[in-house]
């Protein structure tokens, strides 16, 4: 009788799932901001197949300094490649004392080799805004359907979809406002006592006269309940998509943060240029 857009053949555990995808973000945030998994592969290779050093000593000393730069990395997520870089680092907060807490977890957004913090343009940000809107409404989507108490459900490719439950039906809040159409419910005493006058009020929306007697009929078929039910349970996969929808959230959101981080840096970095110049020609 009815068809679902959540009529899933395949069922995926969701707790497992869920820890799936939290090991992979955890795993994606650590290689993101280290920026290479180097030291975690060569602690995988030491245990499982040899634990020995490297018996070159240029070997070992330049083993020794990629792990260097990675926990350096891990540490102020600047995103040095070179232990050159980090050294260079070093001396440009010295010399003109800059506070680290305004450096930190700005990958990306310093330039290492000429020591300067790169410009932020509108664009990005507003990329960066719209990506945030646009999951946002993917989340806010999937997990409506994942907790609602209705199922999710169009009897016909050229009709709205609507939400149905065992003794209520009402339109789509979503295809209202798309089609500019005011919404309707129809209850088990609708279907009672004034059914004419429903068929006429959703006939607008496109619910066919044919939808509201199969909706009617629905309520007092305890197998078409039994099926309504059903959808509503499949339906609570959708937590799935809506997790990862709000992953993608988070990360523009992020970037967003970092952005207005930087800019607060930018600010930093000038005041104490120019601070530093005033020193200079007063001495």
């Amino acid at each position: 009788m009815i068809d679902s857009l959540n009529d899933l053949t395949v069922k995926v555990p969701l707790l497992s799932f869920m820890a799936f995808l939290s090991i992979v973000a955890i795993v994606f945030s650590f290689h993101y901001r280290v920026g290479s998994s180097l030291s975690f592969k060569g602690r995988l290779y030491a245990l499982i197949i040899d634990r020995s050093d490297f018996h070159d000593e240029n070997i070992k000393i330049f083993w020794r300094d990629r792990k260097d730069v990675e926990r350096f990395n891990a540490i102020f997520n600047i995103g040095a490649k070179s232990v050159s870089e980090v050294v260079g680092f070093g001396r440009w907060v010295d010399k003109y004392n800059l506070d680290i807490k305004f450096l930190t977890n700005l990958k990306g957004r310093i330039d290492l080799e000429k020591m300067r913090l790169r410009r932020v343009g509108l664009w990005e940000i507003l990329a960066l805004f719209v990506m945030t809107i646009v999951f946002l409404f993917g989340f806010l989507f999937f997990l409506s359907i994942a907790f609602s108490s209705s199922a999710l459900v169009r009897f016909d490719d050229n009709e709205p979809w609507l939400w149905l439950s065992g003794n209520s039906a009402h339109s789509n809040k979503l295809a209202d406002l798309l089609s500019n159409e005011s919404g309707w419910d129809i209850t088990v005493s609708d279907c009672d006592n004034n059914i004419e006058s429903i068929k006429e009020k959703v006939r607008s929306s496109g619910v066919s006269k044919e939808t509201v007697d199969i909706i009617c009929r629905s309520f007092a078929n305890e197998k078409d309940k039994a099926k309504v039910e059903e959808i509503i349970r499949e339906q609570k996969i959708l937590v799935v998509p809506a997790l990862v929808a709000l992953f993608f959230v988070l990360l523009p959101y992020i970037e967003l943060q970092r952005i207005g981080k930087s800019l607060s840096a930018r600010r930093h970095v000038f005041n104490k240029y120019r601070s530093h110049r005033k020193v200079k020609f007063s001495i």
